[in-house]
């Protein structure tokens, strides 16, 4: 699967990041390629720190509800992505922490924010 979906990224005309829930994958497309990789982490946790630590992915995502607000993001050469911030005045605070991008599924509501403009 990872080989055609290579294959077929040669004709993209637009930046690329593959991003996957699962290590081997992550793994086996930085040895193949030079996308930039994304790895998903399931859980906000020791075993999923290490997996990072150990592959270096170029970002690390993570939906917000898998992190309690005490939990310091974990340092890394990775740029942080958090999912689901569904709130303005969090993704303000999550971007002044140092997150690098959001992603939201409710993009109205986050553009017309006050808090993001």
């Amino acid at each position: 699967v990872v080989d055609a979906v290579l294959q077929h990224l040669k004709q993209a005309k637009f930046k690329i990041v593959i991003i996957s829930f699962v290590a081997d994958v992550i793994s086996l497309i930085q040895s193949l390629s030079l996308y930039p990789v994304g790895f998903v982490i399931r859980e906000f946790n020791q075993a999923h720190q290490d997996l990072a630590e150990h592959m270096q992915p170029d970002y690390l995502f993570c939906n917000i509800n898998k992190i309690s607000p005490s939990e310091i993001l974990w340092d890394g050469q990775w740029q942080w992505v958090l999912y689901d911030v569904q709130d303005p005045q969090l993704a303000c605070e999550l971007l002044n922490q140092g997150v690098a991008l959001i992603e939201t599924g409710d993009i109205v509501k986050l553009a017309s924010a006050k808090e993001l403009n």
